[in-house]
């Protein structure tokens, strides 16, 4: 498999990634959505009241605290996905140039990418469900 098929299968992996975080991040809206909704009715909702009382609970910095956290995760994951998306196209350009035979100018590209992110101390991201 030559360099180019790996970059595709990588972005192909990357987008199917970003489409899940995509979709846990409406489930995460939704829930915001319901929450409101709880708040809304706890004054006459006794049940509604209960619920907000397991979810100060559950979050005893406050939801609001736990919210802004996973934001700024997405705010994250953005940056480092448009990165990944121009190094790869980097990479792609560099492949077609040479017409899919690698290259020294190739392996210098990912060197500096490299370089790159261990300057801006950029560590390995995990991906973990918030929902």
């Amino acid at each position: 498999m030559d360099m180019f098929s790996d970059i595709k299968s990588v972005m192909n992996d990357l987008n199917q990634r970003k489409s899940a975080l995509g979709q846990q991040l409406k489930e995460f809206q939704g829930l915001q959505v319901e929450i409101n909704q709880l708040v809304e009715r706890s004054d006459n909702d006794a049940d509604a009241m209960a619920k907000l009382i397991k979810l100060k609970n559950a979050f005893p910095e406050g939801f609001e605290f736990q919210q802004a956290k996973v934001m700024n995760k997405v705010d994250e994951l953005e940056t480092h996905f448009k990165s990944l998306e121009q190094q790869f196209n980097v990479l792609g350009e560099i492949e077609s140039a040479e017409g899919g035979k690698g290259g020294e100018e190739l392996t210098e590209q990912v060197s500096e990418a490299e370089a790159l992110n261990n300057v801006n101390n950029v560590k390995a991201k995990k991906v973990r469900n918030y929902l």
